[in-house]
C-alpha cells in the first residue's frame, strides 16, 4: 500500500484557503449579517445617489415608503454628484445597526455643491433583510440649501 503524502507547498495553500474562509465568517456572526447590511446599505446609498428612489424604496422600513417616495419629483432638480460611507456601528445583537453616510450634491440651477450628512439607522425585519429608517427629506433640503 502506498501512502500519499501532501507536500510543503500543497499544505500550505490548503491552510491559507482554509483560514481565509474562516476569516470571513466570524464565530459570533454565523449568519454574515454584518456582509448583508454592507450590501443592502451600498445598494441603498448608490441607489439615492442615481435617484432611484422607487428601486431604493424596497429597502425603506414600510412606515416610511410612501413618505420616501414622495420625494422622488425633487430628483428631477437636484443631483448627488457623490457619497462616502463612514463607519457602521452595530449593537449587541447584530439585530441593527447605524451608519454616517455624507453625500455631495447640487441644485441643478445653482451648481453649487453641498456635503450632506444622513445618519441611516437600520435594522433586520424579522430577522433577515436589513431595512433603514431615513429621513430622504433631510438630504433633498440639505442639496438645496434649506436647514431643518
Amino acid at each position: 500500500m502506498r501512502s500519499r503524502r501532501i507536500r510543503p507547498f500543497a499544505a500550505r495553500v490548503l491552510l491559507g484557503g482554509a483560514l481565509s474562509v474562516a476569516a470571513c465568517v466570524s464565530p459570533n456572526d454565523l449568519m454574515d449579517r454584518k456582509g448583508s447590511l454592507e450590501e443592502s446599505q451600498l445598494r441603498y446609498t448608490q441607489l439615492v445617489r442615481w435617484g432611484e428612489l422607487e428601486k431604493a424604496s424596497a429597502y425603506v422600513d414600510p412606515e416610511l415608503r410612501d413618505d420616501f417616495r414622495s420625494h422622488a419629483a425633487a430628483f428631477e432638480t437636484i443631483r448627488i454628484t457623490d457619497y462616502e460611507i463612514g463607519d457602521i456601528a452595530y449593537d449587541d445583537g447584530l439585530a441593527s445597526a447605524t451608519v454616517e453616510v455624507t453625500y455631495r450634491g447640487y441644485v441643478l440651477t445653482a451648481l453649487v455643491e453641498r456635503p450632506i450628512r444622513e445618519t441611516q439607522r437600520w435594522y433586520r425585519e424579522g430577522g433577515s433583510n436589513w431595512l433603514v429608517r431615513t429621513e430622504i427629506g433631510g438630504v433633498v433640503d440639505g442639496v438645496r440649501g434649506v436647514s431643518r
